[in-house]
């Protein structure tokens, strides 16, 4: 696990910026009980990520490091909070149920063109949204568990078209995502839609399981809409069509926890922390 920790001077709160927790250390002006204790040890890492940010700030110094306790402020002034759990921790002895894509991140250089397609055109409420000068982070509603968010950073531009599961080659880490829709009828809306707007959309084709249209918004981001096929579930009815799997493949569909080390020291109840990140300002206000 690696977390960048960046201080930054002259600066009266603390930014903390996509999981990244960025705290101030006070100017020469400042009162002492502003000042920030830090606890933390160091862990070598294989990688050692710059992160670089148009902000109206200077003065910083870097530190790639993993909070091991805490962050500790002045009495008045509070960074952390308690994890209410009512599980007692475990060792592993429990399957985790995820309830869906809490929420995929991408990255635009126009906010307003985003939220013009993601909102205005394919209907998805504008939910949340968190900023300053050189930076946004904006939240639309795919369905009641599912969220799409968007960075803004300036100097970001939209990517080469690449089309849906073309192969490639090089650094690559995504091709494309697919959003599934209630109805055929939604498909077909969808797709009359996108041609009305004037963004190439594909015909309808079939993949057996789903009904599926292509296209890209405004970032040239590949996008898919789906329907599956009532009757032709594969989750409930999982199917190998390679022709040649790999060894690890034909282990099956079912989890193989055994293949992972199991926890041998779960966090106690009384260690558990939360740390703010963007965002939780909308809700707990910011500290001063």
């Amino acid at each position: 696990m690696v977390c960048a920790i960046h201080t930054f001077g002259s600066a009266s709160t603390a930014l903390i910026v996509a999981g990244l927790v960025y705290f101030p250390m006070p100017g020469p002006n400042e009162p002492s009980k502003n000042r920030i204790t830090w606890s933390w040890r160091v862990y070598e890492t294989r990688y050692r990520r710059q992160v670089a940010l148009t902000l109206p700030m200077h003065q910083y110094t870097k530190k790639t490091a993993c909070v091991e306790r805490s962050i500790e402020a002045s009495a008045d002034n509070t960074f952390r909070t308690k994890h209410s759990s009512s599980r007692a921790p475990t060792k592993g002895k429990f399957m985790v149920k995820f309830n869906g894509i809490n929420h995929l991140a991408m990255a635009t250089g126009d906010m307003d063109s985003t939220i013009r397609y993601w909102r205005d055109l394919l209907g998805m409420r504008l939910i949340a949204g968190i900023g300053m000068p050189g930076y946004r982070h904006y939240f639309f509603e795919i369905s009641e568990n599912d969220l799409i968010a968007f960075f803004e950073w300036p100097g970001v531009e939209p990517a080469e078209e690449k089309d849906h599961g073309a192969p490639v080659k090089g650094p690559v880490i995504f091709d494309h995502v697919s959003f599934g829709v209630e109805t055929e009828e939604d498909l077909w809306e969808l797709k009359d839609k996108l041609a009305a707007a004037d963004f190439w959309v594909s015909e309808v084709v079939d993949h057996g399981f789903i009904h599926s249209i292509y296209s890209f918004d405004p970032n040239n981001i590949p996008v898919e809409f789906s329907y599956s096929v009532r009757g032709e579930e594969v989750r409930g009815n999982p199917v190998m069509g390679d022709s040649a799997p790999s060894a690890v493949a034909q282990e099956g569909a079912e989890p193989n926890f055994g293949k992972w080390p199991e926890i041998e020291s779960p966090t106690p109840l009384e260690e558990r922390m939360v740390y703010p990140g963007a965002g939780s300002e909308l809700f707990h206000g910011t500290k001063k």
